[in-house]
């Protein structure tokens, strides 16, 4: 599958973009309802997508649990086959819970073109000194991967969540 992948990180910012053969609301329902993320993104998922909704989601490793970490937040905008944004917050107590860092945010657009959707995610908010670069680059680096991992969702392709990350992953249901 040919798809092109754009992606940068400046100082308080990651984007990641990438070109996904599927529709916008296709896309938007995977990025939205928790039986579909997990199928991609996280291992357990919780959502209520509505403004001011909560969602949940736990990262869990197949062989170490010290390595399992949260995300959670609020939905702060969501237009139905084109937006989403939420909080991303973390835990600080985990191993991997973003530490002292307040809240950020995941914007995520959805434009139509050609035979499926450019897909822009925008995570802001990252403080720019030392410890915020880092968190950043490291969301840079899982921004792509799950892009990646959202396409081959898309396009039945394989899950690489286990193989590179060693995480845990739910059987599909069927």
């Amino acid at each position: 599958m040919s798809e092109k992948q754009n992606a940068h990180a400046d100082t308080s910012k990651v984007t990641v973009e990438r070109f996904i053969q599927a529709s916008p609301a296709r896309l938007y329902r995977a990025l939205t309802v928790a039986s579909e993320m997990e199928q991609w993104l996280f291992s357990d998922v919780q959502t209520d997508p509505r403004v001011g909704g909560a969602y949940k989601m736990r990262w869990r490793s197949k062989n170490e649990p010290a390595r399992d970490h949260d995300r959670f937040g609020r939905y702060l905008e969501l237009v139905p086959d084109r937006k989403v944004v939420f909080e991303w917050k973390g835990d600080p107590s985990q191993a991997l819970g973003l530490g002292d860092l307040q809240s950020t945010v995941v914007t995520i657009t959805l434009t139509p073109e050609r035979d499926g959707t450019m897909v822009k995610l925008v995570h802001s908010g990252w403080p720019t000194d030392a410890e915020g670069r880092d968190w950043a680059a490291k969301h840079h680096g899982g921004w792509s991967f799950y892009l990646e991992n959202l396409s081959n969702f898309m396009g039945s392709g394989p899950d690489l969540r286990e193989g590179h990350h060693g995480q845990a992953i739910k059987a599909a249901a069927g």
